[in-house]
């Protein structure tokens, strides 16, 4: 097997056969080291410009949240769901607490709208088997 010194240690084996002696005393990897910087290079910036070109994520309120945000939140606060007496038990009991609430605030809401709001209550509050 080849020997090379290199600052007065003998180096051999498979340091000098995976690479290339220089003149300066130097033990090349024959371009190794640069192929893995660029593919490295190469994957970082499909990675960058993947993660880059990801489209935005953005919000989108359902209609339940956006009545209740716009008619009821002026008056209720959080508090008002979680309380420990609370007056929604089950779903058939939040669904008449909705619409006991939109009659006296006079809303006019359809009842789709108060099953909306209802539904976002649920899924926001209480967890109820909602029975369609």
């Amino acid at each position: 097997m080849e020997s090379v010194f290199r600052e007065g240690i003998r180096v051999s084996g498979l340091n000098v056969i995976a690479g290339v002696y220089t003149g300066s005393g130097n033990i090349s990897d024959g371009g190794g080291n640069m192929i893995r910087r660029s593919l490295l290079t190469v994957l970082f910036f499909l990675f960058a410009t993947h993660v880059v070109a990801e489209e935005p994520r953005t919000y989108v309120a359902s209609r339940g949240e956006l009545l209740y945000s716009t008619s009821c939140i002026g008056c209720h606060s959080t508090q008002v769901h979680w309380r420990n007496k609370r007056l929604a038990t089950d779903w058939t009991h939040l669904l008449s607490e909705v619409r006991h609430w939109e009659g006296f605030s006079q809303l006019a809401w359809t009842d789709d709208d108060v099953v909306e709001v209802a539904k976002y209550l649920n899924a926001m509050h209480y967890h109820y088997a909602a029975s369609d």
